[in-house]
């Protein structure tokens, strides 16, 4: 009963093992029977041998059954077991060895193929599959050695000698790398891509001249050669030749009207020269011959963004969206179009038709949000926000606007609530900390608005308002005044502006450098005449110059473009009024 099985058995792996050689036409990740599986002579080893070289073929068998089916793990472990019956087989340990690199099993795969050339030195597979392994770990010059080898083994493969050249640049020994090119060259004239090839390593090499020369041969073989034509017009460029470069991509497409890349390659170079007009030329150009080409359509657009021809602009991307609705995209520019061009209920509507999976999502709320506050509609674009704030929260700038709308609607409290919320999250942005800063003031909390600035300088030594509102309150307040000056001066450093120029202004005058005071107060008014709080200071300092009549004045105009009722200033100018009757 056990012979029977033992039969069944080997009449299965037999049935097995010759299915497989119907099935060795077919392509898998598991090489075909190997050139070493040979069984041993009869009478000449014992059955338990034979029975080993059996077990060996049936689970190669299985090997390749497996890979056949992609099962690239099954048919590993079927490889090991035959590997560990035949040992002596140098062929099955470099195919279990490309299924190992197949499985990102790398110190395997190289050890098994190193094994195989131990066994068998002259194993073409096993000094492929090493060059690819040595090159995937960016050892080139190991790769070279295995590739040259190859190549004495098998020197009708074609593949082989433009690996070798590949390798040797990598290597960084390009002449070899261009010896092997011109080889292949000599061998098959009319092969475009080791000429393009050679021509690359010229160029690497600072050779512009025999690059130029490798080009032009590519395109006498092949005159269409995309590669070859905008490599070359590339070359000119590099080399201050630009004219050159436009010359010849224009003659290609007079050699080839209808060969849109080369005019799209063209239109690229009008770009970055800055020549609108010929890029526009060139791309309709391209839109007569493909009305719908989207590429065409899309630079159009963006040409008339970069001129600020919203206009112009929005039609090309209502083309886009016209031939893909779901071109998220061209709709989200056709949006920032109209609400450039101040039409901002349509461009609200393109907004709002962005999906939530667009990578250009967040981006359209906000501008929704902002278009609906520039429509008087400030309560739905906090409610927009608010209802997206969690994903909106990656945005810093989210919690500043929408603070900054619960401030315009009269809810100062939750204005600072959203800023405080932005700031658990990102408590070193100085937008936020800048608009707490602001929030606080308003609100009549100063000494946690002084905070605020202390902190928002903290993380920004530098922060031009933060500078000046410290420097101002200080003044207000006729304390620190030192401290007040050098902060005013720093931020006068950094930005010289009308309202930084009063706060320094004033800060003197809190020193009693009247005259010092008086000059940055003027800068400040020609900067800003019609600011009540300039004309203020400016009345103060003329009134300790002593000169009564330009402070009157000045105090005057402070009262008549203030937006609130102010006594004091009534009162201020009454005892001037006095002051220069009783003279």
């Amino acid at each position: 009963m056990l012979r029977k099985k033992l039969k069944i058995h080997n009449l299965t792996k037999y049935l097995l093992f010759l299915l497989l050689l119907l099935l060795t036409g077919c392509q898998t990740a598991v090489a075909p029977v190997a050139d070493d599986l040979v069984p041993p002579a009869a009478g000449t080893a014992a059955s338990s041998e034979r029975e080993r070289f059996s077990e060996s073929l049936y689970q190669y068998a299985v090997a390749r059954l497996a890979g056949m089916e992609g099962s690239l793990g099954e048919a590993a472990r079927a490889l090991e077991k035959a590997n560990d019956l035949t040992p002596d087989s140098a062929y099955l340990k470099v195919t279990l060895a490309e299924v190992y690199l197949h499985l990102e099993q790398i110190e395997k795969s190289f050890r098994l193929a190193e094994d195989a050339l131990i066994l068998d030195p002259e194993l073409l597979p096993a000094h492929l599959l090493l060059a690819s392994l040595y090159s995937r770990q960016d050892q080139y010059e190991q790769a070279v050695v295995h590739l040259e080898k190859a190549a004495q083994l098998d020197p009708e493969d074609e593949r082989i000698p433009y690996q070798l050249a590949l390798f040797y640049n990598r290597a960084g020994d390009m002449p070899q790398s261009i010896a092997v090119l011109k080889e292949i060259i000599d061998r098959s004239p009319e092969e475009t891509y080791a000429r393009l090839a050679l021509a690359r390593a010229y160029r690497q090499t600072a050779l512009p001249a025999l690059a130029e020369e490798a080009y032009r041969q590519t395109l006498e073989v092949e005159p269409g050669s995309f590669l070859a034509i905008t490599e070359l017009a590339d070359l000119f460029v590099d080399e201050g030749r630009s004219d050159e470069a436009e010359k010849l991509v224009r003659e290609k497409i007079s050699e080839f009207p209808d060969n849109l890349r080369l005019r799209h390659r063209l239109v690229g170079q009008y770009v970055e020269q800055q020549r609108y007009d010929d890029a526009l030329l060139q791309l309709g150009q391209i839109l007569k011959i493909d009305p719908h080409n989207q590429t065409a359509l899309r630079k159009s657009g963006l040409i008339h963004f970069e001129r600020s021809d919203w206009s112009a602009a929005a039609g090309f991307f209502q083309d886009l969206v016209a031939i893909d609705a779901g071109d998220d995209q061209s709709r989200y520019y056709l949006g920032i179009a109209f609400e450039e061009n101040s039409q901002l209920s349509k461009a609200l509507t393109e907004f709002a038709k962005v999906k939530a999976a667009s990578p250009v999502y967040a981006d359209a709320l906000i501008h929704q949000a902002y278009n609906l506050q520039q429509l008087e509609r400030t309560a739905e674009a906090a409610e927009l926000l608010e209802e997206h704030r969690e994903l909106l929260s990656s945005r810093p700038e989210v919690f500043d606007y929408l603070s900054f709308l619960y401030n315009d609607l009269g809810h100062p409290g939750e204005a600072l609530s959203v800023i405080e919320a932005g700031l658990d999250r990102y408590p070193e942005e100085n937008t936020l900390l800048y608009r707490k800063m602001v929030l606080l003031d308003q609100t009549g909390k100063l000494v946690a608005a002084e905070q605020a600035a202390q902190r928002l300088l903290e993380v920004n030594p530098g922060h031009v308002n933060g500078l000046n509102f410290l420097a101002y309150s200080y003044a207000e307040q006729n304390i620190k005044l030192d401290q007040a000056l050098a902060m005013a001066e720093k931020a006068l450093a950094a930005a010289d502006e009308p309202y930084i120029r009063d706060t320094l202004g004033w800060v003197l005058y809190r020193l009693g450098r009247f005259e010092e005071a008086l000059a940055n107060l003027l800068l400040a008014f020609k900067g800003a005449p019609a600011d009540p709080v300039v004309h203020e200071h400016l009345g103060f300092t003329y009134k300790a110059l002593g000169r009564t009549g330009e402070a009157s004045k000045a105090f005057r105009e402070a009262l008549a473009r203030s937006d609130r009722d102010r006594p004091d200033l009534r009162q201020l100018i009454e005892n001037l009024e006095q002051t220069r009757e009783k003279r």
